[in-house]
C-alpha cells in the first residue's frame, strides 16, 4: 500500500522518466499514451475544491473538514519572533530547545509565517541520498546532509520527509506526556490532564497511535487529500496555555508514518532518551563535529 502511494505521488518528472523506462516505444514515433502523462498525474494528486465543498457540507462535520483550520484568521497566531532557541531546560545533553517570550493562549498557533515552506524530501530523494552515504562512506558533506535529514525531519506518510525551515525545527520531544505542542485532534484535547498537566498518549502503543494520527484517514477524505500539506502546520498548535519562558516539547511519535517499519525503532529511541540511556541524533551530530574542529585546530 505504502509503495502504491509513493507511486500515485511521484513529481511529474519523475512519473516521466517511470513512463520513458518502462513503455515501448510506438512504430509511428508518437507518444503510446495519448490521455496521461506526468502533468495528468499531478492533477490527480489533489481533488477539485467543488470535491471538498460537497463533502465538508455532512452532519456531523467530517473530522478532516474541522482539522484544516491553519489560516483561519480567527485563530491567534505567535510568530517565530515571539520564541527564541537556547540550550533546552531538560540540559545539555539535550541540545537546543524553543522557548516562548510572551505567553501563549491553548489553540494559539506559533510560526505559521513560514508555513509551507518545509524542505522536502521525496522517497527517491532520500533513496538517493543513502545510496551516496554508502558509496561516499560517509563523507562529511553527505553525512551532514543525512543528519539534517534524520535529526529534524518527520516522516509525512508517502510524501517523503520534511523538515521545518524555521525556529519550530528546534522543539525537543516532551517525555511521559509533557509535550505542550502538537496537533489539536479531539482525541487529543480530550486526553489531557488538567491536575497533572500531561497527556496519557506518551510513548504510546502503535494500537493506540492509530486512533490519533490515522481517524482522519479511516476513509478517504478529499478535503484532507486537497489540504494534505497545512496537516505539516498543524503540528504547531498550543495544546494547553504555555507560559513565558516556557520550553515548547511536542510529541516526536506524530512525526514517524505508523506504517513505517522504523515506527518502532523509533519508539524506543525515544523511550531511551528520555531514559537518559542514549542522546539523540542532533546532539552526537554536533559533538562529533565539534570533535573534529578541535582535532583540526591542533
Amino acid at each position: 500500500e505504502r509503495d502504491c502511494s509513493e507511486s500515485f505521488y511521484k513529481s511529474q518528472a519523475e512519473m516521466e522518466i517511470a513512463m520513458h523506462q518502462r513503455l515501448l516505444p510506438s512504430h509511428s514515433g508518437a507518444k503510446p499514451l495519448k490521455f496521461f502523462d506526468g502533468a495528468v498525474l499531478k492533477s490527480y494528486q489533489v481533488p477539485p475544491k467543488s470535491w471538498q465543498t460537497v463533502y465538508c457540507r455532512q452532519k456531523p462535520v467530517p473530522e478532516g473538514c474541522a482539522i484544516m483550520y491553519s489560516f483561519d484568521p480567527r485563530v491567534p497566531h505567535f510568530p517565530s519572533s515571539m520564541f527564541e532557541v537556547k540550550t533546552s531546560s531538560l540540559g545539555e545533553h539535550v541540545g537546543r530547545g524553543v522557548f516562548a517570550t510572551v505567553d501563549i493562549p491553548r489553540g494559539a498557533l506559533m510560526g505559521q509565517e513560514l508555513a509551507g515552506h518545509e524542505v522536502h524530501f521525496s522517497p527517491h530523494s532520500i533513496d538517493i541520498i543513502e545510496d551516496m552515504m554508502k558509496a561516499d562512506e560517509g563523507s562529511d558533506s553527505t553525512l551532514s546532509l543525512y543528519n539534517y535529514l534524520e535529526g529534524y525531519g518527520f516522516d509525512f506518510d508517502s510524501h517523503g520527509v520534511f523538515v521545518d525551515q524555521g525556529i519550530n525545527a528546534y522543539v525537543n520531544h516532551g517525555c511521559f506526556g509533557t509535550y505542550n505542542v502538537g496537533v489539536p485532534y479531539e482525541e487529543l484535547s480530550a486526553l489531557y490532564n488538567k491536575t497533572t498537566q500531561t497527556f496519557s498518549l506518551s510513548e504510546q502503543t502503535p494500537s493506540d497511535y492509530i486512533v490519533v494520527n490515522e481517524a482522519a484517514r479511516a476513509v478517504w477524505d478529499p478535503a484532507v487529500d486537497r489540504l494534505i500539506f497545512s496537516l505539516l502546520n498543524n503540528d504547531s498548535t498550543a495544546l494547553r496555555p504555555i507560559k513565558m519562558g516556557e520550553e515548547l516539547f511536542a510529541d516526536y511519535n506524530h512525526f514517524t508514518d505508523i506504517n513505517s517499519p522504523y515506527w518502532e525503532i523509533e519508539r524506543e529511541e525515544l523511550k531511551s532518551q528520555c531514559m537518559g540511556t542514549k542522546i539523540g541524533l542532533v546532539v552526537a551530530a554536533d559533538r562529533s563535529s565539534n570533535r573534529s574542529k578541535e582535532a583540526l585546530r591542533e
